[in-house]
């Protein structure tokens, strides 16, 4: 079968945006970051990724090019909104091999476990 309607659109944004950045600029190493809730993007980023295998910069070698899903729950509660987030932040930071700052990530939870429960006090009254 083939891509949905969607996941077509995608794929052109997607091949639109790096021939006017990637491959003008001949960029030699790419990492495509797919985020989304559907196999749309999904399947638009490994197309896409196939695409640029065939183009110049990216003959040479696979790993001079990847791809990285982050798949996001459908309808999610505020709770696992905030989880996915972390998890995007870490995946973002090991992604361009960078140390997720374990500060920045207390410093969320914090404010995530006082928002939650004052979102709960408001709830009751």
């Amino acid at each position: 079968h083939g891509m949905s309607i969607t996941a077509q659109w995608k794929l052109f944004t997607f091949k639109f945006i790096f021939q006017q950045r990637c491959l003008v600029s001949k960029v030699s190493h790419l990492q495509i970051l797919c985020v989304g809730d559907g196999n749309d993007e999904y399947e638009a980023s490994l197309s896409t990724k196939h695409w640029l295998q065939t183009q110049v910069p990216f003959k040479q070698s696979d790993s001079s090019l990847k791809c990285h899903r982050i798949k996001l729950h459908r309808n999610p509660s505020v709770a696992t909104m905030y989880y996915q987030l972390v998890s995007i932040y870490k995946d973002v930071a090991q992604c361009f091999n960078v140390a997720a700052d374990s500060k920045q990530l207390n410093e969320w939870n914090v404010d995530f476990a006082k928002n939650m429960q004052s979102h709960q006090i408001k709830q009751q009254i």
